[in-house]
């Protein structure tokens, strides 16, 4: 049964959100400069990624223990019917979407959204950095996993060790979750604050006065409560104040999803050729993905047909362990929203299918084991229209 609720947006919530969703939006954006023939042709071809109409379901390494995970009793490390006739809805993708720490080369931002263009529909679902992972023969927290897949790649002589790394990142989300990732970005957040300029600047309610220094950063916040026009500068300081939260990184990541919302709405009543130019100047030095030039002109096309009401945010429901070193994802929960958000079958994903290697828990027994099987399945959403409008309450110290 799923559990979802939406959350009003005056509640605190549970995601933490980062500035992924602004740069990828910019990439949607900046393919619409392209004009003319080439354009109008290109809205109308479909992403060939995804045109497979049948998928077989992953079953496993089949090397794992005989106590399985599954509430059905089914061993899901071997194939059968059931797992060779999925079928794909039309016109639906997903998409892993990373924001890189270029100084010690980790994801810190980690998103998984489904885009469905035929309905218009977008869900975005957060993996918070912390979360416990096991990857590439070893496991720890799962921002330095793209680090690790990196350093394999070189270590092998690869031709292009950032798209093997993220080939192998994807890969790992596809076969626990067992939906297809079509896309990949990798984004560099330099050009933030060169975007919030270029469209001139984002306008929003700033609920609390934000006052923090922190010279080894370079990071000086001075932003006072009340409506406000946040340039670059400013705009940086905003998504970064943590330290008269409460709850630190998950009230940030409140604070964050607000903006997002706001940038959003920027964007799209303000679009423009000239503003749309400066966006790709920005934006292109500063990601790695493997959409091509056509793919991108038609996910812009219906990205910017998207309402707000329409974009769903959430994060993958978790708990810290006893040390508070490490976030546990709920398995539960977890199939849940790969079932109601991400999935793009016909039909839904079994409990037998779902990360069937162990990827996010340790042995039976362990704490780690015991919290990600705990949780009733309950998921927390939140819609970007009502955030804007409303905001998102956060406790202060």
């Amino acid at each position: 049964m799923n559990n979802t609720k939406t959350r009003k947006p005056n509640k605190r919530k549970t995601a933490s959100w980062q500035l992924v969703l602004i740069v990828v939006l910019s990439v949607f954006i900046v393919a619409t400069v392209f004009t003319g023939g080439y354009l109008l042709r290109s809205l109308l071809i479909k992403p060939q990624t995804g045109k497979t109409d049948s998928h077989t379901l992953y079953t496993g390494t089949g090397d794992q223990p005989a106590d399985t995970l599954v509430e059905t009793g089914s061993n899901p490390n071997t194939s059968d019917s059931e797992a060779d006739s999925y079928k794909r809805r039309d016109n639906v993708y997903n998409f892993l979407l990373l924001g890189i720490d270029e100084v010690a080369v980790n994801t810190d931002v980690i998103i998984i959204a489904s885009f469905d263009c035929n309905n218009g529909k977008i869900a975005m679902c957060q993996i918070p950095r912390d979360t416990y992972a096991e990857f590439n023969g070893t496991y720890g927290k799962i921002n330095t996993a793209y680090k690790s897949f990196r350093a394999a790649a070189v270590r092998a002589k690869s031709a292009d060790p950032t798209k093997a790394a993220l080939e192998s990142f994807a890969d790992m989300f596809s076969k626990s979750f067992n939906i297809p990732i079509d896309f990949y970005v990798l984004i560099n957040l330099k050009g933030f604050k060169a975007v919030v300029d270029r469209i001139g600047g984002v306008d929003m309610y700033v609920p609390y006065d934000m006052h923090y220094e922190d010279p080894e950063q370079d990071l000086y916040i001075h932003i006072n409560k009340g409506q406000q026009t946040l340039m670059g500068d400013d705009a940086e300081g905003f998504v970064r104040y943590r330290s008269g939260y409460i709850m630190a990184d998950i009230a940030r990541g409140d604070a964050q999803k607000m903006f997002i919302s706001a940038f959003i709405s920027k964007v799209k009543s303000s679009i423009s050729i000239p503003m749309v130019a400066g966006v790709a100047k920005d934006v292109l030095p500063n990601l790695t993905t493997n959409m091509q030039l056509s793919d991108c002109i038609y996910f812009a096309k219906a990205a910017l047909g998207v309402d707000l009401s329409n974009i769903t945010m959430m994060t993958m429901p978790g708990v810290g362990n006893s040390k508070g070193t490490l976030y546990i994802m709920q398995r539960k929960a977890m199939l849940n929203i790969v079932n109601e958000y991400l999935n793009v079958y016909t039909k839904s994903i079994p409990d037998a299918y779902f990360d069937v290697d162990r990827i996010f828990t340790a042995d039976p027994g362990t704490e780690i084991y015991n919290l990600y099987m705990s949780g009733d399945g309950t998921v927390v959403t939140y819609n970007a229209d009502e955030i804007e409008k409303d905001g998102i309450k956060i406790a202060l110290k």
